[in-house]
């Protein structure tokens, strides 16, 4: 890679645990909201809302540490689909509820994006291209 030769020397070791990411999502007023990222790709993350209520449009600054690599990762997001799922077995009376967003980079910059393929890498993700 031009220009980041270090890209893969920031690799911590094997054995840490790459989901859940604990990330932060700022909104324009400045108020931060804690969640955590399920997955991460190139073009966003699946993220667990617990009991917050997200909707579809909204948009956030996006903080987190990328695990196993020593980067900070602090990119524009927008809502794209949200997602309410009913846990519990079949005909149970208390069920719970989970709930997950998906949400995009806006313009990922060219350092997060190698940072985000350096560990993708490094937890050697499936599907990975």
């Amino acid at each position: 890679m031009s220009g980041d030769s270090d890209s893969n020397r920031n690799v911590v070791a094997k054995g840490i645990k790459p989901y859940p990411i604990k990330i932060f999502l700022e909104d324009k007023t400045g108020q931060r909201l804690g969640f955590t990222a399920l997955e991460l790709n190139l073009k966003g993350m699946i993220i667990d809302t617990g009991e917050e209520l997200l909707t579809s449009g909204q948009k956030f600054l996006v903080n987190f540490d990328l695990p196993s690599i020593k980067y900070r990762v602090q990119e524009y997001v927008t809502i794209v689909k949200t997602y309410d799922q009913m846990i519990g077995a079949k005909g149970e009376s208390e069920h719970q509820r989970r709930r997950l967003a998906e949400i995009q980079f806006s313009s990922l910059s060219d350092l997060g994006r190698r940072k985000i393929v350096s560990f993708l890498v490094a937890i050697k993700a499936p599907g990975f291209k």
